[in-house]
């Protein structure tokens, strides 16, 4: 069984295990800060589902996918060993839902949870891992006795509720993950030779590494490649996520298909041109803009859904590989009625001055890794 380090690394990568490539970031720590020490990528090329698109990280066998990571690992300069890793559990593969009940001990909280758990989560309980936390509430660090250190899925212990509020309602969020999903991550660091500090749900990583853009009630979007998550965020915490699979594939899809153009220079254009007007450009933005559309219309629920507790998400942030398409910010912004902001998960990061423009660029892209590394530090 792997075991937490008794000493917090000094440096840490987080590993974003996306459905169409694999995003590597190091941090060192210095002092209360942390640097980009190292970075990298590799995408999958190779298609099997007959549209000429990358197949799916998860069609690999095990063996394969820890082979990738070597591979990039081994481009980034480790060669021999990596440091201590986190890995990141995909949204649309786990499970997690905010749970409101009356205060109770700590012993009843637990109860109650594997009770409403039930009603919840569309797999019998005995095949996932589930943990869960109070939020708004002061943490234990420790973890259950019964549960191997690297499953943290939220990124903390299971808390302690607190005495002398009495009458009060608590919120508990909750995450489960497959145990087959657990099995097939660990295996693969295993095989790829990484020290795993834990495992995480993709949605706290991301929460994790914008903090510094979500300091309100904050909306997140990500759109990955084949599907894009939305959570609220709010004093910290993740209170409300949604997930559809209308992503950034299906943009491109789109693109190749109305231009009658390779997928790859489909690509290209989606992001250089994205929903710019004019010409063949504003062919290109005709041809997304009814998943754009959709994406829009999932966002109104979702907020619709938050605010109707009287909280008012105040800013948008977009995440994942299409968050800089060309005029979707302001697209998004016009359709729903607030500020958007592109994530930028290296702003409040040391890096060389020469990196910035890359950093940028990269960022969104990025935004899930850094924050893995950044809770590998922070103990």
């Amino acid at each position: 069984m792997l075991q937490l380090f008794r000493r917090q690394p000094k440096s840490a990568i987080g590993i974003d295990l996306g459905s169409s490539a694999i995003k590597i970031v190091e941090l060192v720590r210095e002092d209360k800060r942390f640097r980009v020490s190292n970075y990298g990528f590799v995408s999958l090329t190779e298609s099997n589902d007959g549209r000429g698109l990358p197949q799916r990280l998860t069609q690999l066998a095990v063996g394969d996918v820890a082979n990738l990571i070597r591979r990039l690992l081994t481009a980034m300069g480790f060669e021999r060993s990596a440091p201590p890793a986190a890995i990141a559990v995909s949204v649309f593969s786990s499970f997690s839902t905010l749970i409101e009940m009356p205060l109770m001990s700590e012993s009843e909280v637990g109860q109650a949870v594997q009770f409403e758990a039930r009603k919840v989560i569309p797999v019998p309980l005995s095949e996932v891992v589930m943990e869960w936390t109070v939020l708004q509430r002061e943490r234990d660090p420790k973890l259950p006795k019964d549960q191997p250190p690297w499953l943290r899925f939220l990124g903390v212990g299971r808390p302690s509720v607190p005495a002398g509020a009495e009458g009060k309602a608590i919120q508990v969020m909750v995450a489960a993950v497959p145990r087959e999903v657990l099995s097939r991550s660990v295996s693969t660091a295993s095989q790829a030779g990484l020290k795993l500090l834990f495992l995480e749900v993709e949605t706290f990583s991301l929460a994790r590494a914008l903090a510094d853009q979500t300091p309100d009630p904050s909306l997140l979007i990500d759109i990955g490649a084949r599907s894009t998550n939305f959570s609220i965020i709010e004093e910290g915490f993740v209170s409300l996520t949604h997930t559809v699979e209308i992503a950034g594939h299906d943009f491109t899809r789109a693109t190749a298909e109305g231009l009658n153009i390779l997928p790859a220079r489909a690509e290209e254009r989606k992001q250089t041109q994205g929903l710019s007007g004019g010409g063949g450009e504003g062919q290109i933005a005709h041809l997304m803009l009814s998943y754009v559309e959709a994406l829009t219309t999932e966002a109104e629920r979702v907020l619709g859904l938050h605010e109707r507790s009287g909280s008012k998400v105040q800013r948008i942030v977009l995440a994942g590989g299409s968050a800089r398409l060309a005029k979707l910010a302001e697209y998004v912004s016009t359709k729903l009625g607030r500020p958007v902001e592109i994530a930028r998960p290296f702003k409040s990061l040391l890096y060389p001055e020469m990196l910035q423009a890359q950093l940028e660029e990269l960022g969104p892209s990025f935004a899930v890794a850094v924050g893995l590394a950044q809770k590998a530090l922070s103990g």
